[in-house]
């Protein structure tokens, strides 16, 4: 259950944990306002996960007693800037709001007010983190820093593995792309939450010579394309934000959306994805990359690229300007025997209203598949061949 708890007048005074490598000062004070009730304390003697990062690691214990899981934090600390983005885990951002020249300190003249709600670790993570579970972490990193455009201001990740194992994946001035690098333990179930401000779609918009929204983006695991389902925010810091489960599989790049499910969410592939890591030595790490772009005009995927004779394969994807209900037209072209080859069958597949299909086809021979989408406004797509090999008594 969430507990909201009010940040009270009275400062704490603590160094930050694990100042930027070779930063000259630090751009966030150690002076933060904590609530009083539990009385939450600053961990020191971590280091951050990379450098230019500010890291704040709260033990939950400092006080009377262990606040629960679900509770809602406050935090206001001093800066002397915006920051390009924040990392807190374990758990979701509520709001992030940035005030100048509010803090009434003239070394860090402004105020940045981060409410969070605290919840678990993912499990199996004991052993990489800089305390007991019962802490949480806020890291902040500065603009201009490693590449880090100003444009990122206002944005914000959120999950529930190590605060050790994320690195950030900057946009540059010619790759309208940005988002993390994750690490976890073969098998580990995750979350992961992404705030895309509006400002850095306004830079992709004049990179790219056109306008870029949130209804634009698609968010991509490994560089296949997994989810649209981004919400606008329209709070004091515009954009859009995307929160998706995952599982540190090698061979799965599917996620789950935390938002209602979709009527056409392929559940038992997705399920299936989630629990049947491929198997690797206990403790082996994975990485997932989640990057947020442009999403393509159509896309086709498939749950697995290698399929058993006789099993079904699932493709799914998105028509970025399709709407519910409408058609995606899939053709299927047997791979050439000596006999020449086959003519290929078309089968058509319905949109929800994420624009996203999904289908199944059952493998007798490897395969050769394609989609088409043509939208209500007579936009027209199509997709290059994505092959389906079968493995097993025939090919």
């Amino acid at each position: 259950m969430k507990n909201a708890i009010a940040v009270v007048v009275g400062v704490l005074t603590a160094s930050i944990l694990g100042f930027a490598e070779g930063a000259e000062t630090a751009r966030y004070s150690g002076a933060v306002s904590l609530p009083s009730n539990p009385n939450l304390a600053l961990r020191t003697g971590s280091i951050p996960p990379q450098p230019g990062v500010e890291l704040f690691v709260f033990d939950t214990t400092g006080g009377p007693g262990t606040a629960p899981y679900g509770t809602t934090y406050t935090l206001t600390f001093k800066t002397s800037e915006q920051p390009a983005t924040i990392v807190a885990i374990p758990g979701s951002v509520l709001s992030s709001t940035y005030s100048a020249g509010t803090s009434g300190d003239a070394e860090f003249p402004d105020e940045l007010v981060i409410e969070f709600t605290h919840e678990n670790y993912a499990g199996g993570v004991e052993a990489d983190l800089p305390g007991p579970p019962s802490d949480f972490s806020i890291a902040i990193l500065p603009a201009g820093a490693n590449g880090i455009p100003e444009s990122l201001r206002g944005s914000y990740m959120a999950t529930n593995i190590s605060p050790f194992s994320w690195r950030l994946i900057p946009p540059s001035a010619t790759s309208p792309s940005f988002g993390f690098e994750l690490s976890g333990n073969n098998g580990q179930t995750a979350f992961f939450d992404l705030f895309v401000p509006n400002t850095l779609l306004a830079d992709w918009s004049a990179l790219l010579g056109r306008p870029v929204t949130s209804g634009d983006l698609a968010l991509f695991s490994n560089n296949y394309q997994a989810s649209t389902r981004f919400v606008p925010i329209a709070d004091a810091i515009p954009g859009a934000l995307i929160g998706i489960q995952f599982r540190f599989n090698p061979t799965s790049n599917q996620v789950v959306d935390l938002d209602t499910a979709a009527p056409s969410e392929p559940e038992a592939a997705s399920q299936r994805s989630l629990s049947s890591p491929k198997a690797l030595p206990p403790g082996a790490k994975v990485t997932k990359r989640f990057t947020v772009r442009e999403a393509p005009p159509l896309s086709l995927l498939a749950t697995s690229r290698v399929v058993t004779y006789r099993r079904f394969v699932t493709l799914y994807g998105w028509a970025k300007a399709g709407s519910a209900n409408e058609f995606v037209r899939i053709s299927r072209q047997l791979v050439p025997r000596s006999a020449g080859p086959a003519k290929p069958v078309f089968k058509r597949v319905r949109l929800d209203a994420d624009g996203k299909f999904v289908t199944r086809f059952r493998m007798l021979r490897t395969s050769l598949f394609k989609a088409e989408h043509r939208s209500a406004g007579g936009i027209r797509s199509r997709t290059k061949a994505l092959r389906i090999t079968v493995r097993g008594r025939r090919r």
